[in-house]
């Protein structure tokens, strides 16, 4: 419910509805960022809070470094898993870290299907961004 909130909060804000899109994205973080920080939190809990951390629409709620510790929880955990390593990834790059941004990516793209899919060209297109911008 959270992960879908936080969505909804960055739909509001894109949308204009920017006071409801702020009461719907910080109710949505304080709730993950509890969850994440449970010591029983499984992968898929961590990386829906990273994620969440670094897209956020409302600016003062992105926590690039909170969401890169739970993010290399969800990869210590799962580490298999080429969403996490995706996130992983932005992370990364979001933390100034290009060479590790890099190969979380790398990583990311050996753990999914070799055909032309949209999931592997928006991992290469990502690939790409990572090797030739200037980091945040």
């Amino acid at each position: 419910r959270a992960e879908l909130q936080a969505s909804a909060g960055n739909l509001c804000i894109r949308l204009g509805r920017i006071p409801e899109g702020q009461r719907l994205a910080s109710e949505s973080q304080s709730f993950l960022k509890e969850t994440a920080r449970s010591g029983d939190a499984n992968p898929v809990e961590l990386a829906i809070a990273a994620r969440s951390l670094i897209e956020s629409e409302v600016r003062s709620l992105r926590d690039y470094k909170l969401a890169l510790q739970f993010i290399q929880g969800a990869a210590a955990k799962n580490g298999q898993d080429s969403e996490i390593q995706e996130i992983l990834g932005e992370a990364y790059w979001q933390n100034g870290d290009r060479g590790l941004a890099i190969q979380a990516v790398e990583r990311a793209l050996s753990l999914i299907e070799q055909g032309p899919t949209p999931a592997r060209q928006a991992l290469e297109k990502t690939l790409t961004r990572y090797r030739t911008e200037r980091l945040p």
